[in-house]
């Protein structure tokens, strides 16, 4: 009687958690422009030198070698993050530097 819902419950924790398998999509972080997509219009200007990040219209943005999950690719995350900190910039105040 105790025996399916046991079953069930040794089953249910043995099974990997599907939100940890997945594993984020990593984008080429190239010296020149890096997008989202190759056809995307989501895109910022990288400076391997220098490792920052720029749009035009904006200043320049820092970007952190623990973005750097591969040498030359970043998380999908942490373009987000990239592109959050160049459009949280106001006037002449320049975050992440």
């Amino acid at each position: 009687m105790f025996r399916r819902p046991l079953i069930f419950l040794i089953a249910l924790l043995a099974m990997p958690a599907t939100i940890e398998a997945q594993q984020e999509r990593l984008i080429p972080l190239i010296d020149g422009r890096t997008c989202w997509t190759e056809t995307s219009n989501r895109c910022f200007r990288y400076n391997a030198n220098r490792r920052t990040a720029t749009r035009a219209g904006f200043g320049n943005v820092r970007v952190p070698t623990d973005f750097e999950v591969k040498p030359g690719f970043i998380t999908e995350s942490g373009f987000v993050s990239i592109e959050r900190a160049i459009s949280k910039q106001v006037g002449g105040q320049v975050y992440g530097r």
